[in-house]
């Protein structure tokens, strides 16, 4: 992991712990790892976490988020504000602040919204390298599929 000042809450909330990524998939509604998720020490969700958008997420998508990833914060503020298919939980729950720690991977422009949502900002750089190290764990570890 990459050691910068820029990501010491990130780094201390995922050191030495097992951790969960979460994507957006909608094939993972037809899988079972709902339990699996949740069991590791971190879950991070990204961007719009399917769990607000299916009433039964628990099953296979788990039903922690320690941790809320975003490419750009602002950008989805935005869009909280603008779209009316958004669930209610999702608006609540990303204007919680003591709901999960959040980050983004750049500012993308949208600095106005950021301080105020973002625990951390990755800069291009820092995103991109902790990209190619997930991706490099990823080739060692074992993968699961269907």
């Amino acid at each position: 992991m990459v050691a910068s000042k820029e990501m010491n809450v990130f780094n201390n909330l995922v050191s030495n712990k097992s951790i969960a990524i979460v994507g957006n998939s909608a094939s993972l509604f037809d899988s079972d790892y709902g339990k699996e998720i949740d069991s590791h020490d971190i879950v991070i969700r990204m961007n719009k976490a399917a769990i607000f958008y299916n009433i039964n997420y628990k099953p296979t998508h788990g039903e922690r988020m320690d941790a809320w990833c975003f490419w750009a914060v602002g950008a989805f503020n935005k869009v909280l504000k603008q779209d009316k298919t958004i669930p209610d939980k999702m608006i609540k729950s990303f204007c919680d602040l003591n709901n999960s720690k959040r980050f983004q991977a750049c500012t993308n422009g949208y600095k106005l919204h950021t301080e105020t949502y973002i625990d951390e900002t990755f800069s291009i750089g820092l995103f991109n390298n902790l990209k190619r190290q997930l991706n490099m764990i990823s080739k060692q570890d074992i993968v699961i599929s269907p």
